[in-house]
């Protein structure tokens, strides 16, 4: 069975308050920053919440899925949103999005200038893996 670990990408809008990760976490603690997830138990919200968590920070607005959360972080409606890698990329690439790090242990093959969440908040490391499975009384055609 094979299986894909996603890169997760810290974002912030270009025109937004919080341009580096580090003064984004002094900034959060000081008052209650937007964040958007893809709604609650999404990958996107447990890794804002192990965030919250570690930073000691209080931020979080749940939409009803990534669309709707890049959207409002596109419009300036939120300042951060821990985004997918596919669903982020394009807006990264031709700045209309800034990646603050990654939520992996190391950097990004496809951002490598991007920094990881750990280098400056120690210990944090956040990764989702995706399966392709099928019951095992099923034949393959």
């Amino acid at each position: 069975m094979a299986s894909h670990i996603e890169r997760r990408k810290f974002l912030a809008t270009l025109g937004g308050a919080a341009a580096v990760a580090g003064p984004l976490v002094a900034r959060a603690q000081q008052a209650a920053l937007p964040m958007a997830s893809a709604g609650n138990g999404a990958t996107s919200h447990i890794s804002g919440e192990l965030f919250k968590m570690m930073a000691g920070v209080d931020m979080h607005l749940p939409y009803r899925g990534e669309a709707p959360a890049l959207t409002d972080l596109l419009r300036g409606q939120v300042q951060v949103y821990f985004a997918s890698t596919v669903g982020s990329i394009e807006y990264i690439r031709t700045g209309r999005l800034r990646a603050l790090a990654v939520t992996t242990a190391t950097r990004s093959d496809e951002l490598p200038d991007i920094p990881t969440v750990d280098e400056f908040l120690p210990s944090y490391e956040a990764a989702c893996g995706t399966a392709l499975m099928l019951p095992g009384i099923r034949p393959l055609r």
